[in-house]
């Protein structure tokens, strides 16, 4: 609902169960929102701009993550990226199909 909320996500990777629980911020009110992780690993950032008048919007999606040092870090990143890849465009479907639906 904005800045301030908590949430927790379980979803598994790699075969194994991950909770993660994130707080939002909005340093960008209306543009900007940020999940950051409350274990301090990752920040995603969810950037909407207006196109078309206002009428349609380009949602952009990054995350930053710090990953170990040497070898495992390198190991990290790559499977992290690798999942993400395929996660945002499951939610940039979903977050289509809710503007859709909410017009």
């Amino acid at each position: 609902m904005g800045a301030g909320t908590r949430t927790t996500v379980t979803m598994k990777v790699l075969g194994a169960t991950q909770v993660l629980t994130h707080l939002i911020r909005e340093p960008e009110p209306g543009r900007v929102l940020e999940e950051v992780d409350a274990a301090g690993f990752s920040t995603t950032r969810f950037t909407v701009d207006p196109e078309n008048g206002g009428r349609e919007a380009r949602v952009t999606i990054e995350t930053t993550f710090t990953v170990r040092p040497g070898l495992l870090g390198v190991l990290q990143a790559w499977v992290t990226a690798a999942v993400l890849r395929r996660i945002y465009p499951l939610e940039l479907a979903r977050l289509d199909e809710y503007a859709r639906s909410h017009p």
